[in-house]
């Protein structure tokens, strides 16, 4: 998978380090050992409330005020650490930095 950092301008980079999303990962909760898929990103929204409503949305609840759900984990951090991470396609990038911009969070 090439790297989605190398497709953003040098403005689009900038701003990924000032934007926090909340990350909804795929944990393999089922699979034991090197039997369990490695983790990755499904999406990745401006709340933690929009993240809970996805991973809620695509499994049931284990434990909601920890952030985990039934094969997902939501996480937040800084959107720099997930393109560097290239576990989202640019254009959702793009997406999330214009949410960012039109809600006036950058």
């Amino acid at each position: 998978m090439d790297n989605n950092s190398i497709d953003l301008s040098d403005k689009e980079k900038k701003l990924t380090k000032q934007v926090t999303v909340w990350a909804v990962w795929y944990e393999d909760k089922f699979g034991w050992g090197e039997d369990r898929d490695p983790a990755f990103v499904l999406d990745a929204f401006l709340t933690r409330e929009e993240a809970d409503a996805y991973a809620l949305a695509k499994g049931g609840p284990i434990d909601i005020n920890a952030g985990k759900f039934d094969g997902q984990e939501v996480e937040g951090m800084k959107l720099f650490e997930l393109v560097y991470l290239n576990e989202l396609p640019v254009e959702r990038v793009r997406e999330l930095l214009k949410e960012a911009e039109s809600k006036k969070l950058i």
